[in-house]
């Protein structure tokens, strides 16, 4: 089923015949509908991979002679809070549905609108028809628009040729939305803190680095071991109790502690993967008393 709507402000008219436009916006219209955020992105898409202009109608009408124009598809996107910009052109000097259509759109007489199939919707409790997904196929100008908040914003006469000031390009930039680069006064000001800074010799606060986590609380496992070597190394002369000096140099590594138990002749416990842990767990209590009492001796 073909369903038309006219949902749509006009925002800028050249005089060359060029306009750009919100041609879709997010309100809830006369009958009812309302487009919801992100319902043209397939839509677009499409459009954009076809390479093809989108046409530009007089009042919806198919004729030949009603086709007045064609919207650039790379030019189409949805700005939050707007709608559907999209950026045109009439044809004026071939077409005179085109020409009179542009003399309605210099007296504020006519808004944009478009041609759509809803390929996904859903209905409120209110009645009211959320519009989820678009197939458009046509732009068109139209006197009647269903979208009480269509409007136009400027409009430049044919043969003004006036060029925008800075301020008026900014603000319209303002309401798109769009990021602009810093002006000059701005470079200027920015350039002269930088310099005072550095003339004052100001240095930027240094980065606070988070305090590293606390050490784990070694193991029952981890204090045999620890007390093993260190058993080994009171025997074989590698550590004395005087404070400080054992800190002064570094111990020797287990495989060293182990070499020269073997040389001395003391039995060295066997490691985890050499048997049962049980049997070297009992293996190795026994060894650690009999090197206390060797110790103590």
């Amino acid at each position: 089923m073909r369903q038309l709507a006219v949902k749509a402000a006009v925002r800028e008219v050249t005089d060359l015949g060029e306009f750009t436009a919100i041609a879709a916006t997010y309100d809830v219209d006369r009958v009812k509908d309302q487009i919801i955020p992100g319902a043209f992105e397939r839509t677009v898409a499409r459009w954009r991979a076809s390479g093809k202009k989108i046409p530009v109608h007089w009042n919806h009408s198919a004729d030949a002679k009603d086709i007045i124009g064609a919207i650039d598809p790379a030019t189409m996107r949805e700005i939050p809070g707007e709608g559907l910009y999209v950026a045109g052109r009439l044809d004026l000097q071939d077409c005179q549905v085109a020409r009179e259509a542009w003399r309605s759109m210099r007296n504020n007489a006519v808004a944009l609108s478009f041609g759509y199939l809803a390929t996904k919707s859903r209905t409120r409790r209110d009645r009211i028809r959320e519009l989820l997904e678009i197939d458009l196929f046509e732009i068109t100008v139209a006197p009647g628009p269903a979208n009480p908040e269509t409007r136009f914003l400027s409009l430049k006469a044919a043969g003004q040729g006036r060029v925008p000031t800075d301020a008026e390009l900014r603000a319209l930039a303002k309401r798109l939305r769009v990021e602009l680069p810093p002006s000059r006064g701005e470079l200027r000001r920015r350039s002269e803190n930088v310099a005072l800074e550095a003339a004052l010799g100001w240095q930027p606060p240094p980065k606070i680095r988070p305090e590293p986590d606390a050490k784990s609380i070694p193991t029952a496992a981890e204090q045999h071991r620890r007390l093993h070597r260190l058993r080994l190394g009171l025997l074989m002369g590698d550590h004395d109790l005087e404070p400080g000096r054992e800190a002064a140099r570094p111990g020797p590594t287990d495989i060293q502690l182990r070499e020269q138990a073997r040389v001395l002749g003391i039995p060295v416990p066997r490691t985890r993967r050499q048997g049962d842990h049980a049997v070297i767990r009992a293996e190795a209590r026994a060894q650690m008393l009999a090197l206390l009492r060797y110790s103590d001796a």
